[in-house]
């Protein structure tokens, strides 16, 4: 429940998430989505999950959600996922998620290193077995930072 609680307070505390909308709508899905420096993440959370804390790795969190009507979702659920990272230079990874599992909820985290004053560009692809798809497509700017 506390790496929910850090996840959660993550989505709504980053600074650049005032100028990113943190969620994308597809057929079905909501999909929720943020990016944030790695050293925003207690220590003790991060080696939890065996992730990394530093200055030049971003964390990518992810939660899929369903409609529940009238503008009401879900809780993260588990479902299918990939994404990739794009610098500026056109270079593309696949991300590698890591699952995290609390009670009800299921939400995914990735890393990703960057370089300072550096624009990642991430495109999400999620679903869910009964044929919910969603293509979520942003782009941020990240910082070096030091501990």
């Amino acid at each position: 429940m506390r790496y929910l609680i850090l996840v959660l307070s993550l989505l709504i505390s980053s600074p650049s998430l005032s100028e990113t909308r943190t969620y994308t709508d597809g057929q079905g899905i909501r999909v929720y989505h943020t990016l944030f420096n790695s050293l925003m993440m207690e220590p003790d959370a991060a080696n939890a999950l065996g992730l990394t804390r530093a200055g030049d790795v971003a964390s990518l969190t992810v939660a899929l959600t369903k409609p529940q009507g009238d503008d009401r979702f879900s809780l993260g659920r588990p479902g299918l996922l990939r994404a990739w990272s794009k610098n500026i230079l056109g270079q593309e990874e696949e991300l590698s998620f890591v699952t995290v599992e609390e009670g009800d909820v299921v939400y995914y985290i990735a890393q990703i290193d960057h370089t300072n004053n550096e624009t990642l560009r991430i495109k999400i692809l999620a679903g869910f077995d009964d044929g919910s798809r969603a293509e979520a497509i942003f782009h941020q700017q990240m910082y070096v930072e030091n501990d």
